[in-house]
């Protein structure tokens, strides 16, 4: 980690290294310039959470190529894509001669251009966000693409897929158990998400849940895990949680999603588009994994029947 000593330097990896790919990049510069730099960071697809750190007047290079300063494994990516150069007042994007292209706002790249801090830029499956992180965002990321990498991925949103159900959770409620810890599941779903589909097509509909499931890692806690379930449906484990004290992180999950613009995520979207999501809750009593669910299920239904986008509890059950 960087030293608050202006005279040390960040080396390159310096941040978690995971194996023999490091998470998060850095290019050699004086801690004391470390406020200067974009990052570009991977939002979805098997890559998600890496990220490379770009100080200004530096370019670096983004593809399969192993050499690349950004590399990704998706074969949908070119072995140089694309450029990302940092000047004193601008980021500059290029595509590098790319087969399936760069998308900026929906639109392919033919010519360098100029991009917006917190915007996205698609390269071929693969979507990165231009931003500027703090240090501390870096090391969170770094820890959890460690977790991410422990188990099965969904292969569309980056997060566990239901496989992580079986292969990861029983041992980790053991050990909840043993140590009396409280875990409550909660369990998301989008309220009236076909009418995305039906309006704008499939392709649009996982752009969107792609979003979704990347606003769900940064909404939890660095503890909690984010499940794709099925569809639209996303279970969030929280441990450390009775089903009461989960209620105000879900109210802010619920809150976020609703105060969103989700017409930014597609061209195809003609804003502004907000959706709502319905919530259940379910504190975990021993019982076997698939009936906790259940429960969670019931009181994600007693949510939808009250009009959706509101929080059911399965204490509230009949």
């Amino acid at each position: 980690m960087p030293t608050e000593n202006p005279n040390e330097t960040l080396a390159v990896g310096t941040v978690v290294d995971l194996e023999d790919e490091p998470t998060v990049k850095i290019r050699l510069r004086r801690a004391s310039e470390k406020q200067r730099h974009v990052t570009i960071r991977v939002v979805s697809g098997e890559d998600i959470f890496s990220v490379c750190v770009v100080y200004v007047n530096d370019q670096v290079v983004i593809g399969r190529m192993r050499s690349a300063d950004l590399f990704l494994h998706d074969a949908s990516v070119s072995r140089r894509h694309a450029a990302l150069s940092v000047l004193e007042d601008s980021v500059v994007l290029e595509d590098l001669g790319s087969s399936n292209g760069t998308l900026y706002k929906g639109v392919p790249v033919s010519d360098p251009i100029e991009v917006e801090m917190g915007s996205d830029v698609e390269l071929g499956g693969v979507t990165l966000r231009v931003e500027r992180l703090t240090m501390g965002e870096l090391t969170r990321l770094s820890q959890l693409r460690s977790r991410f990498r422990e188990a099965d991925l969904d292969p569309l949103c980056g997060v566990f897929s239901r496989r992580y159900l079986d292969d990861v959770v029983p041992e980790q409620l053991r050990g909840y158990g043993q140590a009396q810890i409280p875990v409550t599941a909660c369990f998301l779903d989008v309220d009236n998400f076909r009418s995305i589909n039906e309006a704008a097509g499939h392709a649009t509909g996982d752009r969107v849940l792609r979003a979704l499931a990347l606003d769900l890692c940064e909404s939890v806690r660095q503890s909690d895990s984010v499940v794709r379930y099925g569809g639209d449906e996303f279970l969030l484990l929280l441990p450390h949680c009775h089903e009461q004290s989960a209620l105000p992180l879900a109210d802010r999950v619920r809150r976020s999603i609703a105060s969103r613009d989700w017409s930014t995520v597609s061209k195809r979207l003609s804003g502004p588009i907000k959706l709502s999501v319905s919530i259940g809750l379910a504190e975990y009593h021993g019982e076997a994994i698939a009936d906790w669910i259940e429960a969670a299920d019931r009181a994600l239904y007693l949510a939808k029947g009250g009009g959706g986008d509101r929080i059911g509890r399965s204490s509230q059950l009949p």
